[in-house]
This record gives C-alpha cells, sequence and structure tokens, in this order.
C-alpha cells in the first residue's frame, strides 16, 4: 500500500477531476451528433481516440505514483528525504512514456478540431488553411517525439539513474527543449483559435449571435493559458530546471483535459435545440394536466368560431352569399355552416 504525499494526493484529484470532466464531455458529444441522426464523423473518431490516449496517459501518470514500491507522489525530493533508486527508476519510466502520449494526444486534439472546421465552413479557402495548419501540427509533433524518445543515449538513460552514476549514460539538457515546444505548442493553438473568427464574421447573422458563436470558439483560449503556465512550470532559466514537477504534472493532465473538453463544446448545439423542443412540449401539455379534455376541446372550438364575424340573420345580407361560388345551398342559414365547420374541426 502506497502513502500518499501531498502533492500526490493533488495529482490524483486533478487527474480523477479531468478524466470525469473529459468522459462526460464526450458523451455529450456524442449524444449531440446522434441528435442529428447522422453517423459518426471523422472528427467524432479522432476526439474519442484522443480521449482514449488520455486515459491511457493518465493511467500511466497514476501508476508512477501508485504503483506499489512508488513514492506516491510526482516530486523527485517528497517530504522526509528523497526518492530511492528504484523509486526514481519506477517513476521517470512511467513519466517518459506518459511524455510519449502526451505529444501524440495534444496532436489528435488538433486534427480533430481542424476536421470540424473543415465540416462547418467549406469555402476552398478555408480548407487550404486548415490543412496548412494540420501540417504545422504532424511537423510539431515530429519534431517532438524524436526529442524525448532519444533524449539520452543509451535510451533506457532516461529512467535509470544509476546509468548516470557510471558515467555510461549520455543525455541532453531537456527543460529547454521542452519549454520551447510548449511555446510552438501556444503559437499552433492560438493559429487554430483564430481560423474561424474571419469566416464568422463574413456570416449573415447578427453582431449579437456572431459575438456569441466567436464566443464558444474562444472559450478554447484556455487550453492557450494551460499552456503557458505548463511551461512555466518546465523551464527556470536561472536554474536551467524545471521550477516544479508536481506542477509539470498536474498541469498536463489540466492541459490535456481542456484540450478535449473545448474541443467538445461547439458540438453541443443540438443538444440546446433539443432542450428547447421538451420546454415546447412541456408547455403544450401543461394544460392538459389541469383540465378535462371535454374543457380543452371546448377551449379549441371556441377559438375557431371567433374567427367568423357576428351577422344579421337576415338572408339578403351580402355575407350570407359569400360561399355560393362553391355551390354551397344558400338556403341554409349561415350559423348552420358556422356549426357544421367547428364540428368537423374538433
Amino acid at each position: 500500500m502506497v502513502t500518499l504525499q501531498p502533492a500526490g494526493e493533488t495529482s490524483v484529484r486533478v487527474s480523477v477531476a479531468m478524466v470525469s470532466l473529459v468522459t462526460v464531455a464526450i458523451v455529450l458529444r456524442i449524444i449531440a451528433r446522434l441528435l442529428t441522426r447522422s453517423a459518426l464523423a471523422i472528427e467524432e473518431a479522432l476526439i474519442i481516440l484522443a480521449a482514449c490516449l488520455f486515459y491511457s496517459h493518465q493511467g500511466l501518470s497514476l501508476a508512477s505514483i501508485l504503483t506499489p514500491g512508488a513514492a506516491g507522489t510526482p516530486d523527485v525530493t517528497p517530504v522526509g528525504g528523497t526518492m530511492t533508486v528504484q523509486q526514481l527508476d519506477l517513476f521517470f519510466k512511467y513519466l517518459y512514456i506518459s511524455g510519449i502520449f502526451f505529444y501524440i494526444t495534444i496532436t489528435v486534439v488538433k486534427i480533430s478540431i481542424l476536421c470540424f472546421y473543415r465540416t462547418i465552413f467549406a469555402i476552398s479557402r478555408f480548407r487550404k488553411l486548415t490543412w496548412v495548419v494540420g501540417v504545422v501540427c504532424i511537423i510539431w509533433l515530429l519534431i517532438g517525439l524524436p526529442i524525448i524518445i532519444f533524449q539520452c543515449s543509451p535510451i533506457q538513460a532516461a529512467w535509470r539513474p544509476e546509468l548516470h552514476v557510471n558515467g555510461v549514460a549520455k543525455c541532453r539538457s531537456m527543460p529547454p527543449a521542452f519549454f520551447g515546444l510548449e511555446i510552438a505548442n501556444v503559437v499552433v493553438d492560438v493559429m487554430i483559435l483564430c481560423l474561424p473568427i474571419y469566416m464568422i464574421q463574413r456570416l449573415q447573422m447578427t453582431a449579437v449571435r456572431k459575438r456569441s458563436v466567436i464566443a464558444i470558439f474562444l472559450v478554447g483560449g484556455f487550453v492557450c493559458v494551460s499552456c503557458v503556465i505548463r511551461a512555466y512550470y518546465t523551464y527556470s532559466p536561472a536554474t536551467g530546471q524545471a521550477v516544479s514537477l508536481p506542477g509539470v504534472f498536474d498541469w498536463t493532465t489540466i492541459q490535456l483535459a481542456s484540450a478535449i473538453v473545448c474541443a467538445c463544446l461547439p458540438t453541443y448545439a443540438p443538444l440546446f435545440k433539443w432542450h428547447k423542443i421538451l420546454t415546447r412540449l412541456r408547455s403544450w401539455y401543461a394544460p392538459l394536466t389541469k383540465n378535462s379534455k371535454s374543457a380543452q376541446q371546448s377551449k379549441v372550438s371556441s377559438l375557431r368560431l371567433s374567427r367568423f364575424p357576428e351577422v344579421p340573420r337576415s338572408h339578403d345580407h351580402p355575407r350570407y352569399y359569400h360561399m355560393s361560388d362553391d355551390g354551397v345551398d344558400l338556403a341554409r342559414p349561415l350559423e348552420q355552416y358556422r356549426s357544421g365547420y367547428s364540428e368537423s374541426a374538433v
């Protein structure tokens, strides 16, 4: 049984909260898609894949602090001492693998967002821009993966501290590299956020509605905020090391989760429409719980009868003959036509 340190408890709480949030976001997105009676598109498949990768990332992150023999914290200098060699080996092994999952997951989320943009904006020029940004995302991934995979020679030196003691391992300084990748990540996120704004400005809708739609897309700006905070914890120019490893640990989780959630938010429009339909149905059927069926029919009949103005009973009144072109029996009083109409309507 692993005893959690304070930093470990915080990391577990953050992980549970973010996993729950992502699960709710994915379920709501699938429901919204089903309400449109459309098959799942490529963007839904990609965001579901991203969620599965996120769950795997969280499993690895939690295993690094909860696996038997672990230190119970993402801090290499826990309260009461330092990690043992075995604990460091275990912790950095899981951290190494989860880092690979991070770069793949965040890239899949970006590609999913770009695919969604292509679905709602079918203009050729805009689609070309999404291709350009998509290529930038892939390039960022292809640069980031080799940096993290081949950070040490031999590769296993990334999680085996004893190789450093023996002088066998050669590793580059990773915090500056991670910091640079994170800054590039922020730039790509800003590009993705700005893509739909120009298109929305050209749509024929009220200014208030345009601002509302733009605001929904700009909620994704929180991902940029989380990127900046994660970059801050990743590297300190004064020391050349990470400012706080637990900070990097927790904000990595928040960044991935917020990216998935923000990618889902613009797809929830069918849910709000469905809510309006339910509200209208309740308002329509509410009188049935208060009045009898006969009273309701009487009310409808009276409303329909009110369409006909009162006319004199005299047969020589002009309005009496207004239906004669349709072969109506002119000897029949107009009141009988009115009553016959109301009975057929009910």
